[in-house]
């Protein structure tokens, strides 16, 4: 085993549909065979799944970004087994990360980890961890457990994109927000600001080669903000 593991090329917007599609139901089947779970159950949780990324106001949270995401824990799962396990403590990883936008905001997409959980028949204690693991990215405590900063390590792994990738996002999560009705944008630039005032971006050390190019995007946008305003 490689003692770093190799991350996927870090948010790369990908515009073809047919290739997100595919690519996350790729990494939904891999899901139910690998927790052996029931078809019956998995197929309406995942079609609900791939429509609510798929909806019409989806500029960047879209099944592209999902399959990205899940790209990352996967190979985080295949460099360091060891930290998934926990059977249900996986679960509830990989459900958060399904689930981590599935809705305009935080809270409703805990709120549907839970839900999904119960759809498939999991423990309530799987659904409220998953549930807490969504929350944890709304950033307003440092987390502290392993898993926790898994996700947020996970969620947070888009600010290491190449400059004019990382302005593309930017732009696409406000045009997200304006078509949905609501301010995507004064949230992440909170966050922002927050993780510039950090010590470093990452919690763990397995996405501790993203932090230069993270901590170097996130500066150069504070910045730029100051310099504008």
């Amino acid at each position: 085993m490689q003692s770093q593991m190799q991350l996927p090329s870090p948010m790369q917007l990908r515009t073809n549909a047919a290739h997100a599609g595919s690519g996350l139901r790729k990494h939904l089947d891999r899901f139910e065979n690998q927790f052996t779970l029931s078809r019956g159950r998995c197929e309406p949780v995942f079609r609900g799944i791939i429509a609510q990324y798929g909806e019409l106001y989806r500029r960047y949270y879209d099944a592209a970004y999902l399959v990205n995401q899940l790209d990352i824990l996967e190979d985080l799962r295949c460099a360091k087994p060891a930290l998934f396990a926990n059977r249900d403590e996986s679960l509830a990883i990989e459900l958060a990360v399904l689930d981590g936008n599935v809705c305009i905001n935080k809270e409703w997409s805990a709120g549907r980890a839970l839900e999904h959980a119960r759809a498939l028949g999991l423990s309530e204690e799987v659904g409220m961890r998953a549930r807490s693991m969504v929350l944890a990215t709304r950033y307003v405590d440092y987390p502290r457990e392993t898993a926790m900063q898994i996700i947020t390590d996970i969620d947070l792994a888009p600010l290491a994109a190449p400059w004019d990738v990382f302005e593309t996002i930017n732009r696409r999560i406000t045009e997200e927000g304006r078509l949905s009705g609501h301010d995507l944008m004064t949230a992440r630039c909170e966050l922002l600001e927050k993780l510039e005032r950090q010590k470093q971006v990452f919690s763990t050390p397995y996405f501790m080669e993203l932090e230069v190019r993270a901590r170097t995007n996130v500066a150069r946008w504070v910045y730029e903000q100051t310099v504008t305003a």
